[in-house]
């Protein structure tokens, strides 16, 4: 029954998608971002004299901008390297992201006694000097925080940048912090609040399918696999029970709201909402909270 579950966001993302694709199909536009002129980085100039003009001319003159997929290729100052070792590379990558920002892969930090800088998870260095005498600016990428929760726009940006400081002895320090994506919580929390996600997801869609059968007229779903997915025989015995249940309580509310039809003189598709009217969704909640308990949750 992990399969159901699957299922769901499934179709979730596929609906996701296909309104993504349809609005970039309406309009053009939508599919290429447009990132604007080159960027400027600290102690870094672009490699190239024609990405950094403002201006271009292409039968007439333009903006010098750049789209979604463009790369542009940036050449450290002297006395700077990518990762601040004197030996280090002097040129790094800008790229336009599909959302409308320049992503860097690098950046031009002058050369340091402690060698190349460290791997930080979720962050990269900026350039700039620390706030900490002999340290290097560091920042959590875009979408993470030091504290898990979102950085500011315009503010002062303490929850997303730090500094990592170079020491007598010639090495870096080590950083004892950690860049976490917005929303983070502690994974017991967050595994509670999953499960309870998808008990949401799973009893609304379970119990929807039923009801839109039940108002269509058709008849439920084939259910003759259903109970064969679980191995312990007291949970299949159960499972078969609920279904059992269920296929009586469709059958008799289906007739009740036959007869309230006709006493009713409207006909099944017409009398949405009306106040008596025999359904079937309390019975297909009660089924559907059934299963998802069966499953283990």
């Amino acid at each position: 029954m992990a399969g159901t579950a699957l299922i769901i966001l499934v179709l979730v993302s596929t609906a996701s998608a296909l309104q993504l694709r349809n609005a970039t199909e309406e309009d053009p536009e939508l599919s290429v971002a447009n990132c604007g002129k080159a960027p400027s980085y600290p102690n870094a100039k672009p490699l190239s004299y024609a990405d950094s003009r403002g201006m271009r001319y292409s039968g007439a003159f333009e903006a010098n901008t750049f789209v979604a997929g463009d790369e542009l290729e940036f050449k450290c100052d002297n006395g700077h390297t990518v990762d601040a070792s004197a030996a280090g590379d002097t040129t790094f990558n800008v790229s336009c992201a599909q959302m409308g920002y320049f992503m860097p892969k690098g950046a031009c930090l002058k050369a340091s006694k402690c060698g190349s800088l460290p791997s930080i998870e979720f962050a990269s260095p900026t350039g700039k000097e620390g706030v900490a005498p002999g340290s290097v600016e560091f920042a959590c990428q875009v979408g993470y925080s030091l504290d898990g929760k979102k950085v500011i726009a315009g503010g002062l940006a303490k929850n997303r940048l730090f500094p990592v400081r170079c020491q007598p002895h010639g090495a870096w320090e080590q950083f004892e912090g950690e860049c976490k994506p917005y929303a983070f919580m502690p994974s017991g929390k967050a595994n509670a609040m999953y499960t309870k996600v998808f008990d949401t997801l799973f009893k609304v869609t379970c119990k929807s399918s039923m009801h839109t059968r039940f108002e269509e007229d058709k008849p439920l779903p084939d259910t003759a696999t259903l109970c064969a997915q679980f191995d312990d025989a007291a949970v299949k015995q159960e499972c078969e029970t609920a279904v059992g249940g269920l296929k009586s309580d469709f059958e008799s509310e289906k007739a009740a709201r036959v007869a309230w039809n006709a006493s009713n003189a409207q006909s099944w598709h017409n009398n949405s909402g009306a106040e008596g009217r025999p359904d079937i969704d309390d019975e297909a909640h009660s089924f559907c909270a059934k299963i998802w308990t069966m499953m283990g949750h």
